[in-house]
């Protein structure tokens, strides 16, 4: 029994540390976030005190249906499309990983921009060669620069749960694991 008088110009009492960490788990390289867990404020590039920004989609199906791409690139998308599993999490990155991605991904619209401008630029004259070229280097490399600022990566979504890869060992370390 609380023998303590209730005094109600006392700051609010709050929990902080791990007890915020025991929803979410380490398996292995990925973070598993069950479904209705909040992760921790934390940056999960560098476990440096970050909030959590906006939630975000993940998609996975499972690997097998590549098999089908074999048969048809068509009869994959329409596959892969109806026996994805997607679902939303949010997750925090720090001030320096959120600049660094967001610079990343300006670089990558500006290399999609140059890539496809290059495209009708050499679409104007047969003889030009070094446009088609820089046409299909800008667009690779808006394609290597988006896989390299992406934030997380779904390794599997079940029904329970997802599971993220591409979290930092400084981040999964401070998690339970199951």
């Amino acid at each position: 029994m609380n023998t303590k008088p209730h005094n109600p110009y006392s700051a609010p009492a709050a929990s902080f540390g791990p007890a915020s960490r025991s929803e979410c788990y380490r398996d292995g390289k990925n973070l598993v976030v069950p479904f209705g867990a909040d992760v921790p404020e934390r940056c999960v590039k560098c476990d440096a005190p970050a909030p959590l920004g906006k939630a975000r989609s993940y998609a996975w199906h499972h690997p097998a249906w590549y098999l089908t791409f074999l048969l048809s690139p068509l009869i994959y998308i329409i596959a892969a499309t109806f026996a994805r599993k997607t679902a939303k999490v949010a997750v925090g990155l720090c001030e320096q990983h959120y600049t660094r991605r967001r610079n990343l991904v300006w670089a990558g619209w500006a290399a999609l921009a140059i890539g496809v401008g290059s495209i009708f630029l050499s679409a104007n004259d047969v003889a030009s060669g070094p446009f088609a070229l820089v046409a299909c280097a800008g667009i690779l490399l808006a394609l290597i620069i988006y896989f390299w600022a992406r934030l997380l990566l779904a390794a599997r979504i079940t029904d329970e749960a997802i599971h993220l890869g591409g979290c930092s060992d400084a981040f999964l370390d401070g998690l339970g694991r199951r």
